[in-house]
């Protein structure tokens, strides 16, 4: 192994203030290494954690410094890792590995960031009435990594957490997507303030914004308005029915910027209609959906000129940010059994939360070789990989480096 590797590691996960007296028998950061190494090997708590940590003492020897006595090397007990991760400041955890991450993703402008909220189930205490935790995260759609997370009392509470995790993040050049719910002037500003563009779901929270935009399209579609920018996507017929989705796009929005101009860069106004038939039931279903952006709609795309979109870009930004279901809340539930969690006391389910988030990307961005576990490395489920890791320490080691 190469320690010189896993001190670049180390050394972020030695920014992480330790809460525990100075004369603690482990390092903090070794601690962390642990847990991440135990997470990816299939563990899922502190009791699993501290087991696969005394079965691998002896490996784990040769690069951490872990304490020795009589038998060899010494591995916390589950108390010690509970004690930590209820202790530590979730903040500082996801400072370090936000940072950590950067280097996984690279630059992302240019590219989706898709801002999304999710509860962990698992973590609310009904007996004591007390509120799961819930998560907004910051999703990058191409290399589909969390770029960062933000902890917030309830769903209704994200609004005010996407402008801090914004904060946190470099997402310059990028285009942030976000829902209805965060439709928001103020939430606008803050991406614009970042140096990213915005689209953003309008519904009836913003009911004069949204009227406006509905009877515009309506009209302007009706009418055979020439003016307005256009494109389909290919039909899908998957999982028992047909999906056919046309995009309008306009950047003719001097009229409403007059009626709403506290809304900070707005350059265009999209239309994304969605026709479904049910094959079982033969039943046809129409929906229209709208949404406003700082890009700019144009015909087609001039690389001198920021802010702009083609209406076939727009439409895939539009279903680029629904991927975040199934590519990432699904997978952390499923693949990392993230609502299967007991763990409920004081900063732990935040910080478990978050080395099991940085697992994911881990992972992510390190398939395993093509075909070597039986199938192509981008259909091997996280499941296999975390498997994988348990077994074969060789692809272990890889995951565990990889953007060291």
């Amino acid at each position: 192994m190469d320690v010189d590797t896993s001190r670049d590691l180390l050394r972020y996960l030695e920014q992480v203030p330790d809460p525990r007296a100075s004369n603690a028998s482990f390092p903090l950061a070794s601690v962390l290494a642990m847990a991440v190494l135990g997470v990816l090997c299939r563990c899922e708590d502190y009791d699993e954690i501290a087991f696969w940590a005394q079965q691998r003492a002896i490996w784990l020897a040769q690069w951490l410094p872990l304490p020795h006595d009589e038998r060899g090397p010494r591995t916390p007990h589950a108390d010690t890792f509970e004690r930590v991760f209820r202790r530590i400041q979730p903040a500082a955890l996801e400072r370090v590995l936000i940072a950590f991450t950067a280097g996984l993703a690279e630059s992302v402008a240019g590219r989706q960031v898709v801002f999304d909220g999710k509860t962990l189930r698992g973590s609310i205490d009904h007996g004591g009435r007390k509120a799961g935790l819930h998560l907004i995260h910051a999703w990058d759609q191409h290399h589909q990594l969390v770029l960062g997370q933000q902890a917030c009392d309830d769903k209704s509470n994200e609004i005010t957490a996407v402008p801090k995790l914004l904060e946190l993040l470099d997402v310059k050049g990028a285009v942030v997507s976000l829902d209805a719910m965060h439709c928001q002037k103020k939430t606008a500003q803050a991406i614009r303030k970042a140096g990213a563009d915005y689209l953003m779901a309008v519904k009836a929270n913003q009911e004069s914004l949204y009227e406006d935009i509905r009877l515009f399209f309506d009209d302007a579609i009706e009418q055979g308005d020439e003016q307005l920018l256009t494109a389909t996507d290919e039909p899908d017929n998957s999982h028992g029915r047909l999906d056919e989705r046309i995009v309008w796009a306009s950047g003719d929005v001097s009229w409403l910027r007059r009626r709403h101009p506290e809304w900070r860069d707005l350059r265009g106004i999209v239309c994304v209609e969605n026709r479904r038939l049910d094959f079982k039931t033969g039943r046809t279903t129409l929906q229209r959906r709208y949404y406003l952006t700082s890009l700019r709609p144009v015909d087609r795309r001039i690389d001198s000129q920021p802010h702009q979109a083609t209406a076939l870009r727009l439409l895939a930004l539009v279903r680029g940010h629904w991927g975040v279901e199934n590519q990432l809340h699904w997978c952390l539930d499923v693949g990392m059994g993230d609502d299967a969690s007991r763990v409920r006391k004081d900063h732990g389910p935040r910080n478990l939360a978050v080395i099991r988030r940085h697992v994911l990307n881990l992972l992510r961005a390190n398939p395993p070789q093509r075909g070597k576990y039986g199938s192509p490395s981008d259909k091997i489920s996280l499941k296999r990989r975390r498997l994988a890791c348990l077994l074969d320490e060789n692809y272990l080691i890889q995951t565990f480096f990889k953007g060291t």
